[in-house]
């Protein structure tokens, strides 16, 4: 019997070290990809909320081999790594149904969903987080541009996620405490500025070259103007390597093992989303997208007295008998017949144009997206 229960309280101390050997974030990790696999990202996102679990961090790759300091943290974070890169190979999926769909009730609701994910992937301190993050808002921000370009679906409904587009880990402070977590130690001020991050980064840049090249200074001599340098910076060099991929495009999925920190460093604003809120703007104030200019008889009159002014003086008149049908034309007159002008605005119907033009010929996309086509224009063309 002593023999019994001295075997069954050894088998329960197996089991229970065995299982303490997977530490708990591998289990809310594997129950995550789990439910990618199982049903996407909508999936995902459900069994997150039901059992609030956050994002796992996603260090950069550098980061797992030179600042993991434990065989089991290198372990949780390879497995943060790995899912990472299943989400972003999802993300590549949804982006050409964002396309397909037609404006409606059901595009709102994948860029609304693509938002969430992406406060979701932000909630954890990463640098894969914040670039998933990235690509999220970079697909929600499709949707924004086609829904918005279609005057049948509610201006407020769009308004609604236009206000999604500015979210808080694009600020300064969040991605100088990303860029420190991944260095593992802090580099930069997180109350600091714009140009005091670049300040940062260029200075480390060039301490890191200066060694790299053998050149010693003076003691007490400055590094030079405009530079800085601290002990910090001194200590972690190898932080300041590049390593960007050569191979483009550059996408999520194949620049994922790359060290891209200039990226976070120069801000994670997209392109895509000053087009769209701008074109919102323009629809909220003009209310429509012209697609000529609609001129009044005395405007039409004074033309044309203008141009046979200029004939009359042989000078060739900058007036075009076709910019009536011209949509950039239209924007632009459009623009500059509004009330209540702000001078910041003044050239939003030219952005507001080029979303409104690419949204109508199927070239409003996603970065990802643009950057496989321009690199495979003749497979996409056909």
């Amino acid at each position: 019997m002593n023999k019994f229960i001295a075997s069954l309280t050894l088998l329960v101390c197996l089991c229970f070290f065995a299982h303490a050997k997977e530490p708990p974030e591998m289990d809310r990790i594997h129950g995550l990809d789990a439910a990618l696999q199982k049903g996407g990202l909508s999936e995902l996102l459900s069994v997150a909320r039901q059992h609030r679990w956050q994002a796992p961090r996603m260090p950069s790759k550098w980061s797992v081999e030179h600042r993991s300091y434990s065989d089991e943290q290198r372990k949780v974070d390879l497995a943060g790594r790995q899912f990472g890169r299943k989400l972003a190979v999802q993300l590549d999926a949804i982006a050409p149904v964002l396309q397909d769909l037609p404006p409606s009730d059901e595009l709102n609701r994948k860029a609304h969903m693509l938002c969430d994910l992406s406060d979701w992937c932000a909630s954890t301190l990463g640098y894969g987080n914040l670039f998933l993050a990235q690509r999220c808002l970079d697909l929600a921000v499709v949707g924004l541009g086609r829904l918005t370009a279609s005057l049948d679906f509610p201006l407020a409904e769009c308004e609604n996620l236009a206000a999604r587009m500015s979210p808080a880990w694009m600020s300064v402070e969040a991605r100088a405490r990303t860029l420190n977590d991944d260095a593992g130690t802090n580099l930069f001020a997180v109350d600091g500025t714009q140009a005091e991050m670049e300040k940062t980064w260029g200075s480390g840049g060039f301490l890191m070259r200066e060694k790299r090249s053998g050149i010693s200074r003076a003691p007490g001599q400055e590094p030079g103007r405009g530079f800085i340098e601290t002990p910090a910076l001194k200590a972690n060099l190898d932080f300041f390597e590049r390593d960007e991929p050569s191979a483009e495009p550059l996408t999520l999925v194949r620049s994922w093992d790359a060290k891209r920190y200039e990226r976070i460093v120069n801000g994670l604003e997209l392109q895509n989303a000053n087009k769209a809120l701008a074109l919102l703007k323009f629809r909220s104030v003009i209310g429509q997208f012209p697609e000529k200019i609609s001129y009044t008889e005395d405007q039409l009159r004074a033309r044309e007295e203008m141009r046979a002014l200029h004939e009359k003086l042989g000078v060739e008149a900058n007036i075009s008998n076709n910019d009536h049908v011209s949509g950039k034309a239209a924007f632009l007159y459009a623009w500059d017949q509004r009330k209540d002008k702000d001078p910041k605005d003044h050239n939003l119907d030219a952005q507001a144009w080029q979303a409104y033009s690419e949204v109508k010929t199927g070239q409003f996309m996603d970065q990802d997206t643009r950057a496989e086509r321009m690199a495979a224009p003749d497979i996409h063309a056909q």
